[in-house]
């Protein structure tokens, strides 16, 4: 089954596409699905592959700054409890247990999509994040690169590639990485849920068929440009929308899925603003009104 996303395991139900084994969907389960692989999710280990600077969130004289302080460890993402720390005053005022402060890494905000057996790698997706500051993007799209792009994604792929054979030789599943420029971030054992919904039914499809304990990848063609557009609200306000309303958004032309956040019981949000929804799809146009129109009907 499914494990750890209401909202897409449903979606998979509606449209019958049923597992026989756990797929975890989130890091949680995926903290309970793989424990041999439970290191990945401490981002010091990360760093300290990548000799990526770093000391813990409390010492009494940082060792540099500006420093970018964050969680050693969230298995619930989107950059909860994250801050920018330019000076001392913004150091003390920044601390919370349990969190590192690392190199401030600039470039762009990516992701690339794996599907991995054996150490080898049967698909790659690359996205790319439009950022709005304080954790929030626009919106994401992911694209068959171009050849500039390519250029540009080799050293991400040879990282990707060493880090599968070093550290994930024997895993078999989907993994995200995310990426600051050519620096990685965070590794997920698990798909690119978000993303999903917009690549459509044929890859969920596979996914599920590779998941399987004899299952193969089968190499799919024609990957169509796809894009997600998140719903913002303010961070401390609360918010509410009736089965009736969510129903009548829920259907758009050129939109393959609208999640609500709203009804979730996870508070994970970035520290400018909290996630309502978001528009999944392969129309631009399309998904990026239908986002605005959702956006005035929370925040009009």
């Amino acid at each position: 089954m499914w494990v750890g996303n209401e909202q897409f395991s449903q979606h998979c139900e509606d449209n019958g596409i049923i597992s026989e084994v756990d797929i975890p969907l989130e890091d949680a389960y995926a903290l309970e699905a793989y424990p041999e692989y439970n290191w990945v999710y401490d981002k010091r280990t990360i760093c300290d592959y990548q000799n990526i600077r770093w000391f813990p969130h409390g010492k009494a004289k940082p060792d540099f700054l500006p420093c970018f302080s964050k969680p050693f460890e969230n298995l619930w993402g989107m950059g909860i409890d994250t801050a920018l720390c330019e000076d001392v005053a913004d150091y003390n005022k920044a601390y919370k247990p349990a969190h590192i402060c690392m190199e401030v890494l600039t470039g762009e905000h990516t992701c690339i999509d794996v599907i991995v057996h054996d150490s080898k790698v049967y698909d790659w997706r690359y996205s790319k994040g439009h950022s709005m500051g304080n954790g929030k993007f626009s919106y994401w799209e992911s694209t068959e690169p171009s050849h500039a792009e390519e250029i540009e994604l080799i050293g991400k792929r040879k990282f990707v590639l060493n880090f599968i054979d070093d550290k994930l030789s024997r895993h078999k599943g989907a993994v995200n990485f995310e990426f600051i420029g050519e620096k990685c971030i965070e590794v997920h054992l698990r798909p690119n849920v978000e993303m999903m919904f917009a690549w459509g039914l044929d890859y969920i499809k596979q996914l599920c068929h590779f998941s399987q304990p004899n299952g193969e990848w089968r190499t799919l063609r024609n990957i169509p440009t796809s894009y997600t557009f998140p719903v913002w609200g303010k961070s401390n306000k609360r918010y509410s929308m009736r089965k009736s309303m969510r129903d009548k958004f829920s259907v758009a032309d050129g939109v393959n899925f609208v999640y609500y956040d709203i009804i979730d019981d996870c508070n994970a949000n970035p520290p400018g603003g909290q996630r309502l929804a978001f528009v999944a799809g392969n129309d631009y146009a399309k998904c990026k009104q239908h986002a605005e129109e959702l956006n005035d009907f929370f925040n009009g």
